[in-house]
């Protein structure tokens, strides 16, 4: 089964293929719900009979029906003909005809801007939220502090954060970039405060306050 969809179009009913047996009436509508975006139909008919409720000789009656001409169809093209027979199955001829008249429906036009507005906005929030931070080097601070003549210790700056969780107030460091120059903008400044002992030094970052105190960061 190709698992496809066929709008059904409620003028079938006025159609000349209302007019034939109920046994070719379900065949014909089997078909639709079988083809594929091409209207075509890859079946075999033992298959088709079994999956349109009939039996192989009543399908194999609707099929003629079907790929023969029909003077009373409200399609000249191909003598009203509405199947032909191909490799593997058979092709709906006038399946693209039906659904391109289905696109031009302004209410389908409609419909599709608002499902893919709805789909790009999805999509948009899933990138931001599946934006994965990497945390810098020291290396890396060093080299982008100096470029905007705002020098840091780099390794001093990751231990800082790294001791937060890399977090920014209440929330994850999202653009270290963006976290050095708004040290910059705010007038943070390194100040050594070392406490030695047996192994390493913790440096601290302070900001001045108006009293000449200092906040640590």
């Amino acid at each position: 089964m190709n698992g496809g969809y066929t709008k059904l179009f409620s003028d079938i009913i006025t159609s000349s293929i209302w007019n034939e047996d109920d046994k070719t009436r379900i065949v014909w509508i089997t078909l639709l719900a079988l083809s594929n975006a091409h209207g075509r139909v890859h079946c075999a008919l033992p298959s088709l009979a079994i999956m349109s409720r009939v039996k192989d000789d009543e399908c194999e009656k609707a099929i003629k029906k079907l790929e023969s001409p029909d003077r009373h169809s409200r399609t000249d093209t191909h003598e009203g003909r509405r199947i032909e027979k191909t490799e593997g199955g058979w092709l709906i001829i006038n399946y693209e005809k039906h659904r391109n008249r289905l696109s031009e429906n302004p209410e389908n036009v409609a419909l599709r801007e608002r499902v893919k507005r709805h789909r790009d906005k999805i999509k948009s929030n899933e990138d931001r939220k599946g934006a994965r931070f990497i945390k810098p080097t020291p290396e890396q601070i060093a080299e982008y502090s100096a470029s905007i003549e705002y020098p840091l210790d780099g390794e001093a700056w990751c231990d800082s954060y790294e001791q937060k969780g890399w977090m920014v107030g209440k929330s994850r460091m999202k653009d270290w970039k963006a976290a050095v120059r708004n040290w910059k903008r705010n007038g943070w400044k390194p100040v050594e405060n070392k406490q030695e002992d047996d192994r390493l030094s913790v440096s601290r970052f302070y900001k001045g306050d108006k009293n000449n105190g200092k906040e640590m960061v």
